[in-house]
């Protein structure tokens, strides 16, 4: 059973599940999906073998290793105001608009609201409008729009969607992250989930 968040799920693991599939074809893989903080949780409390997430904690029961990188755009409307932003916007600009965020558990709102704190800006200041639970409900809200929104650069390659709104970086912004790997110190993983934890750490390294 392996627990990921948001984008590993939707858009790194499916890749590495096929291919691992094929070499193990006797294998039966699990894979759910949570927030991060719901993933560091799930492999804590023995709930799952093996997590993957976008945020990293400071557990010493937990092994974590990186096995992906991402970077966090920031996506606005095509249409009115947004049209005449520059690339990268101010952040000062970025703080006024209506602004659509991932729940608290989230790795990416995690990422973007620590990059605020590093500049010494309190993530309070966002002007945050709504609240959804996927990328693609703020992918498609942002195309209406309904504001802009910070997502991962993994969930717009490839996306026709993508041109519908407008891409952008955030002045000042370090919003580089990885995902990460985990498993449970005092657990002995399966056979199954030892090869698995084993060929996705290989397969991403490529």
């Amino acid at each position: 059973h392996v627990v990921a968040s948001t984008v590993p799920a939707d858009y790194i693991l499916p890749g590495v599940v096929s291919r691992f599939l094929n070499a193990y074809p006797g294998v039966f893989v699990e894979l759910s999906r949570a927030d991060s903080a719901t993933v560091w949780d799930a492999v804590r409390n023995y709930e799952a073998e093996i997590g993957v997430a976008g945020s990293a904690r400071d557990d010493p029961a937990l092994e974590h290793i990186a096995i992906a990188r991402d970077e966090l755009v920031l996506i606005a409307p095509s249409t009115g105001e947004y049209l005449h932003w520059k690339d990268p916007a101010p952040l000062e600009e970025v703080l006024r608009a209506p602004m659509l965020c991932r729940e608290p558990g989230s790795g990416t709102q995690k990422t973007f609201d620590d990059a605020l704190r590093i500049l010494g800006v309190d993530p309070e200041r966002i002007a945050a409008r709504a609240q959804l639970d996927s990328v693609e409900a703020i992918k498609s809200a942002v195309a209406d729009g309904g504001g802009i929104a910070v997502v991962s650069n993994l969930a717009m390659q490839g996306d026709p969607a993508a041109r519908s709104v407008r891409i952008l970086h955030i002045e000042g912004l370090s919003l580089v992250r990885s995902f990460y790997l985990i498993t449970h110190m005092r657990r002995v993983l399966s056979p199954a989930a030892q090869a698995f934890r084993d060929f996705a750490v290989l397969s991403l390294a490529r």
